[in-house]
């Protein structure tokens, strides 16, 4: 892999990125994605106010302004809706630091208080896919009952004799999980 510096440009200031994650978050990544089950998307490097909505009337002032610039890792969806189903922090030696303590704080009594569970795993050369996949259960298992429940009643059918794919009845709530 070619692991290049960033370049100059005539953009002025701004620089191009060759790489979206770091070499660690790289590592934690192809794990990552070896440990979720199938129907779970991996995304990275989400920003918290693209998981959190706010309710303040002025929210580039206040609120909106705490959790605009700020992001989490990976952010694990279901394939089929994008519905949140956690967040997953990597914790490295920067997270000791006493500003970056004090976010780690704010970011996990937010995500707490809204019901979106947040794993965060120390940063490490090597990981176990087997272990992250426990811990990833643990913290998923409320929120795939609910995604597979939710799929249950949605899903299609394939018929016993042709193998073929049936379509499941329209009802109101496919239309509107559908956007139809």
């Amino acid at each position: 892999m070619n692991w290049r510096k960033p370049t100059a440009s005539t953009a002025g200031p701004y620089i191009a990125k060759a790489f979206l994650l770091s070499h660690a978050e790289l590592r934690f990544f192809q794990t990552l994605l070896q440990s979720v089950g199938r129907g779970v998307y991996v995304v990275a490097k989400v920003r918290l106010a693209d998981l959190v909505g706010c309710t303040d009337p002025h929210p580039l002032y206040g609120t909106l302004g705490r959790i605009a610039q700020k992001h989490v890792d990976f952010v694990l969806v279901d394939e089929r809706y994008t519905r949140i189903l956690g967040a997953i922090e990597l914790d490295d030696s920067s997270h000791e630091q006493a500003k970056t303590v004090e976010r780690d704080r704010f970011v996990n009594d937010l995500l707490n208080s809204l019901g979106i569970p947040l794993l965060r795993v120390q940063a490490a050369m090597k990981y176990n896919p087997m272990f992250l996949r426990q811990q990833l259960a643990v913290i998923l298992r409320p929120m795939l009952r609910v995604s597979i429940n939710r799929r249950a009643t949605t899903s299609t059918r394939v018929r016993p004799r042709t193998g073929q794919r049936r379509r499941p009845k329209q009802t109101a709530e496919n239309r509107r999980w559908r956007g139809v």
